[in-house]
């Protein structure tokens, strides 16, 4: 298996932070309707785990000068999804597609662009838009 470099996961978590969003958009859901629809559950967590599982890849650095991401908690709902040790709390997993996930991409985009990197070009070479 790969490793991923941890510039590389900067630049690719946007992408499924953007995934996650438009998930929760074209579906118009709230928290209630999430909770009802298992598909919907299923899809948005594997989304969900993409982002954490980029976000694992971040520099320590970066990730400490960002406490409020609480990422010791995303590395949780990460093993549990991946590994299922328990049932998974679906107000958990909304809560961080619809906090969490957004507070990780408003970072890492305020991050690349004082960096010079071109986030939408990079989405394009990588695939998430066209």
């Amino acid at each position: 298996m790969r490793r991923i470099e941890p510039e590389e996961a900067m630049v690719d978590a946007p992408g499924h932070c953007r995934r996650v969003a438009e998930m929760i958009s074209r579906h118009a859901m709230d928290a209630d309707s999430f909770l009802a629809d298992y598909e919907y559950q299923y899809m948005l967590t594997m989304a969900v785990r993409q982002v954490i599982e980029q976000s694992s890849h971040f520099p320590t650095e970066f990730r400490a000068a960002h406490p409020e991401v609480p990422w010791s908690k995303l590395k949780r709902l990460r093993n549990d999804s991946a590994h299922d040790y328990v049932m998974l709390d679906n107000e958990w997993v909304w809560e961080v597609a619809s906090g969490d996930v957004p507070a990780i991409a408003r970072i890492l985009e305020a991050e690349l662009t004082a960096r010079g990197v071109d986030i939408e070009a990079e989405l394009r070479d990588s695939g998430f838009i066209q």
